[in-house]
């Protein structure tokens, strides 16, 4: 599969200029959900929308269960459409991954560390981390809370904001960023990065969505779900024999 963000990031964007005033107390109590979430554990799972702004259209979805506070947790994830299927696991401060379809792809895990994994797509955290996602959504800022909505039968409170650059490109690849680097000088000014995120009536964080888009396109969307939070996780990770070094993560499933 080709690259469908770095299509998207060199897109020309028309989106006007807009004034925001920040609202504390909403960006405060966006900032405490995500505290509050990374302190326990979920079933996760993320769907990242992406177009290039005509017709090519993809998704990187990822399901799993993950402990946030003890830094452990596993996700399949996959492209849609497409055959590729991986498995990853997060424990002890190291990454492992391995494909699991096609049957004729090579199924050995392969390990990295987590501080050093790099993204290489926008709203793509390193190996698909959901920690990574939820330090971005703590960031967003000319926060607004948009009253009451429900979330899968849970009644929330809807926080809208945006992201600043820097947040966005947080751990992401040289090259890469070089391309938005690129685009937002063209574009004279911060690219357009919006955020929104769900907070339960406990405080917790339960929904966040982040949005790369102009006026008349969306070109990357990312929804990342939190549910059935307190649920226990446990992973074992793969004994040293069956694993060896990633030389990269530069591949779709990885990030």
């Amino acid at each position: 599969m080709r690259r469908p963000l770095v299509l998207a990031a060199t897109a020309v964007l028309l989106c006007a200029a807009c004034t925001r005033v920040n609202d504390p107390e909403a960006e405060s109590a966006v900032q405490k959900a995500v505290a509050a979430t990374r302190q326990t554990s979920a079933r996760v799972s993320t769907t990242l929308d992406l177009s290039d702004g005509d017709s090519t259209k993809a998704q990187i979805v990822t399901n799993g269960s993950f402990d946030m506070a003890a830094d452990r947790g596993r996700l399949d994830v996959r492209p849609v459409p497409g055959t590729n299927r991986g498995d990853i696991l997060f424990a002890d401060g190291k990454i492992y991954m391995r494909n699991v379809a096609p049957e004729e792809a090579d199924q050995t895990w392969l390990w990295t560390d987590r501080d050093t994994a790099e993204s290489h797509y926008v709203f793509r955290a390193p190996y698909n981390d959901p920690e990574h996602t939820l330090l971005q959504v703590s960031q967003m800022h000319e926060v607004h809370s948009k009253g009451e909505d429900t979330v899968d039968g849970v009644r929330t409170t809807r926080y809208t904001g945006v992201l600043d650059y820097e947040t966005v490109v947080l751990r992401m690849a040289a090259d890469v960023r070089g391309t938005l680097d690129t685009a937002r000088d063209a574009y004279g000014r911060d690219l357009p990065f919006g955020a929104e995120a769900w907070v339960d009536g406990q405080g917790r964080l339960i929904q966040a969505r982040l949005t790369f888009k102009d006026a008349k396109t969306t070109y990357a969307s990312l929804t990342i779900s939190l549910t059935e939070l307190g649920t226990p996780v446990t992973v074992t990770p793969p004994s040293p024999d069956e694993t060896q070094p990633a030389a990269n993560n530069r591949n779709i499933l990885a990030g």
